[in-house]
């Protein structure tokens, strides 16, 4: 009796009680065999809290390397930027401005202060912020103006899930539940959809679920 009495209010406990301050969407529907036998929440954020996730919990995300490159040349003391040439035609220009800043340096002291590709910096990754600069804002690699992609989306929205309730997450303890025979969760997985599929909440066009074929 003990036992049944402990399964049933975990059956009753709102499981998604903090997903609103969270920030997080979700819809609840049926399965579509006939006994309806389970439940789906599809849950999902939008990208602007995604991105605000980011910058509050200081998450690394990809650079755009041209234009990290030329943001950083805009630094005086940003020697890696101002050792970085582009393309093959900038070496003679770069050299030479490099010998102007550095001729107060000994021979010993520049023998290490070669040009390097563009190619070196990439999969550079650095923390996300908001810049009311235009050109300091496009530093960040980005996806139809985002900059988080599938994966990071993912991560993100997984954090908002399981982070605690004082880290600004929903405090739904995934591994917890799913390991709990009692507990009516019986699975968590992604949905791989394409972007014009996603969720629009403004005009209430939910996610329908589909198959690997259908995705294709």
């Amino acid at each position: 009796d003990v036992k049944l009495g402990e399964s049933t209010d975990k059956c009753q406990d709102d499981l998604l009680q903090h997903f609103k301050e969270a920030n997080i969407k979700y819809k609840i529907v049926p399965s579509r065999d006939k006994m309806q036998k389970y439940i789906y929440v599809i849950v999902t954020t939008p990208k602007a809290i995604a991105e605000e996730w980011l910058v509050h919990h200081n998450i690394d995300v990809p650079i755009d390397v041209e234009h990290a490159i030329k943001c950083g040349r805009n630094i005086k003391n940003f020697n890696l930027a101002h050792r970085t040439y582009l393309d093959e035609s900038e070496i003679d220009t770069l050299k030479a401005e490099l010998a102007e800043s550095e001729k107060h340096l000994s021979a010993e002291d520049t023998k290490d202060l070669e040009l390097i590709p563009s190619e070196l910096w990439e999969n550079v990754h650095i923390p996300f912020e908001h810049f009311e600069n235009e050109a300091q804002s496009k530093i960040y690699k980005r996806e139809q103006d985002t900059v988080i992609d599938p994966r990071l989306y993912l991560r993100v929205l997984y954090e908002m899930l399981t982070d605690d309730i004082s880290l600004g997450g929903a405090n739904f303890i995934v591994e917890k539940y799913k390991a709990d025979s009692d507990h009516p969760l019986v699975a968590f997985f992604a949905l791989h959809q394409s972007r014009h599929l996603r969720p629009q909440y403004a005009t209430r066009k939910f996610v329908m679920c589909r198959s690997k074929g259908q995705n294709r």
